[in-house]
């Protein structure tokens, strides 16, 4: 429901699922139930519970993860430093993933210049990965990079996941 944005729906069927799930045992049980609270609103106990979550199980990479998409729904930029610092240091093979946070998160506190740099390097890292042409040529559209806007977006146009966005940033360009 909040994917069709229809957040009152969506917020009923969060609350409908939180009160099933009063038990939380294991990792993921956890895991959906701070999902779901955070559909609700992000509080400062819901910040907390994540990071205690994250000490009893720091094997989890997808505990910060979570935190980190929470944050950054909540529009909660800075405070999400934290855990992409622990995601960057604590599972360097997930560069992937935290590469299009951190992309996402300089996008969204307005670091144009150093997100299109950042974004650069990701794209020479990870060349195949869509989401990064996507965000890059987004970047160089800002940056009033025609030709290297058009490239990228160009190379994610026909993808099932990212041609939609792709096109509709191309006919700006």
């Amino acid at each position: 429901a909040y994917a069709q944005e229809r957040p009152a729906r969506g917020r009923g069927l969060a609350e409908q699922a939180l009160a099933k799930l009063t038990r939380a045992e294991s990792v993921g049980q956890k895991r959906v139930r701070l999902r779901l609270r955070s559909r609700l609103g992000f509080d400062d106990a819901l910040h907390d519970d994540y990071g205690k979550l994250h000490e009893s199980e720091p094997q989890e990479s997808e505990v910060l993860t979570d935190w980190v998409d929470a944050l950054h729904r909540a529009e909660l930029w800075e405070e999400s430093d934290e855990p992409l610092a622990l995601l960057e240091e604590r599972f360097p093979e997930e560069r992937r993933r935290w590469r299009k946070l951190a992309g996402e998160r300089l996008k969204k506190t307005g670091r144009e210049d150093e997100r299109a740099a950042f974004l650069r390097e990701a794209v020479r890292e990870f060349p195949d990965e869509e989401s990064l042409r996507l965000a890059l040529g987004d970047a160089e559209r800002g940056e009033r990079r025609w030709e290297r806007a058009r490239f990228h977006l160009g190379s994610v146009s026909l993808s099932p996941a990212y041609g939609r966005w792709a096109g509709e940033l191309l006919e700006e360009v």
